[in-house]
């Protein structure tokens, strides 16, 4: 019983040690990325909201601009008659009593603001007169003039001019123009300290939007992180859990068959399926611990410096006797002096899986080639083979878990479909990047590209 007792011990520890590292599992970026997609969508609707509110405020002010204008230009028109006489007229304040022409009878050099000019011309479009703020003079465009119109004088000008008729009456005739021009600074100083409280509040408002996201998607994430653990736990006690009456059985079997002379043929025939079953579910059970640890384990401390090719150097003879097995071609391009940071027996188990899963789809007589390289700061391992290749649809699938290619195409391959889904969880630990391009027919290659060590 002293062997059940090691055996629990171990578990325990080791399932310890699962927990921990459970702890260290991606949610953290997963969080973060979450909260960047959050921002980014109140950025736009806060962005939206603030260039409506924009639009909004500069029509109207600009609306308010021109009513003035044209107040002021229809004060100024009952000038136009006396000046036509004498220029000079516009010197002279001028009283307007009551009328009752519907329109508001005070004198232009009531309404007149210091940022405010006025001019008269005659029919002819000539300048009779000006007075107010002098803004550099702009020669009159009658064919351009309607009844009351309003243009953009410059980039801090606002103008509007006014057709002045001798009566009210229809046909009267054309007794001249009234222009009045008004500096739009003040306009702009408005536009630009809205801007600036726009700037202000979108930054206040995403700083509290991303305090209280960061709270709520911590409070989201908490059922999916006890979840995620939970299901950790149980792909690591299912797999322990296996791991002993497996064991029991191949024993078992590995002995009833070292009595062959006691046993039928068919027995022995049932006998070699048990202990081939057995070996499957134990790879299964042994493939789906290694991807639980590999799920919870995103640390790299416990790296160390590898140089690639003597990885693949000893991958390499293992393979080589698998691919003679099929009458498949190995060959090698290996690159010396590239180093990185890694776990050797995890990234042996990448490419053994990847040299295995070439061979696997490989028929004779058929190429398979191993290459390692470096370019752009990164290590470059490429298997490339001739075998029966995959549709572009099927290589988003290749990487998950017990997908397994067409067994049409290839129906004495087995498999429990958790190879290419080790090889990623391994890559993405040591921060590489995996690109596969296939054709159907002509073969597959895969890229794998691991971060050098600098400063070597």
């Amino acid at each position: 019983m002293d062997w059940v007792t090691g055996l629990k011990r171990f578990r325990f520890q080791e399932l310890n040690g699962l927990r921990g590292k459970a702890k260290s599992s991606p949610f953290r970026a997963l969080a973060w990325k979450i909260l960047g997609y959050y921002l980014l969508v109140m950025m736009a609707i806060g962005s939206i909201s603030n260039f409506l509110i924009y639009q909004f405020v500069t029509r109207s002010l600009y609306q308010k601009c021109d009513q003035e204008l044209a107040i002021l230009a229809d004060a100024a028109s009952h000038s136009l008659g006396r000046i036509l006489q004498d220029p000079n007229h516009v010197q002279s304040p001028i009283h307007r009593p009551l009328d009752d022409d519907h329109d508001l009878d005070l004198s232009w050099q009531v309404l007149q603001q210091p940022e405010q000019g006025i001019e008269w011309f005659d029919g002819r479009g000539n300048l009779l007169v000006a007075t107010g703020y002098p803004f550099p003079f702009v020669p009159l465009d009658i064919q351009a003039v309607t009844a009351l119109s309003s243009s953009q004088g410059s980039v801090s000008l606002r103008r509007l001019t006014l057709l002045v008729y001798e009566t009210t009456s229809a046909g009267s005739p054309l007794l001249g123009y009234v222009r009045v021009t008004e500096s739009t600074e003040y306009v702009y100083d408005t536009l630009r300290q809205l801007q600036r409280g726009f700037i202000l509040g979108e930054l206040c408002a995403l700083t509290l939007t991303a305090i209280a996201g960061l709270g709520l998607i911590h409070q989201v994430l908490k059922p999916i992180k006890r979840s995620y653990a939970q299901l950790q736990q149980f792909t690591g006690d299912a797999s322990h859990e296996l791991r002993t009456p497996l064991a029991v059985i191949k024993t078992s079997v590995e002995v009833l068959q070292t009595h062959r002379q006691n046993f039928a043929k068919d027995d022995q025939n049932k006998l070699a399926h048990i202990l081939s079953a057995t070996n499957q579910m134990g790879n299964l059970v042994n493939d789906l611990l290694l991807l639980a640890r590999q799920d919870g384990e995103r640390k790299s401390e416990n790296f160390i410096l590898i140089p690639l090719d003597e990885i693949l150097e000893d991958v390499l003879p293992w393979m080589e006797l698998t691919a003679e097995k099929k009458q498949l071609f190995l060959t090698s391009n290996l690159a010396s002096g590239i180093y990185i940071k890694g776990n050797p027996d995890l990234l042996k188990r990448v490419f053994i899986n990847l040299l295995d899963n070439a061979i696997k789809y490989t028929n004779s007589p058929g190429k398979i080639t191993l290459t390692l390289n470096s370019s752009a700061k990164v290590a470059v391992v490429i298997v490339q083979d001739t075998g029966v290749g995959i549709a572009p649809e099927q290589i988003p699938l290749m990487f998950d878990r017990f997908w397994r290619a067409c067994l049409a195409r290839s129906p004495q391959v087995t498999g429990s479909g958790l190879g290419l889904a080790i090889v990623q969880s391994i890559v993405k630990a040591h921060s590489g990047q995996i690109q596969v391009n296939s054709e159907l027919g002509k073969g597959t290659t895969i890229r794998v590209k691991f971060p050098l060590v600098s400063g070597l």
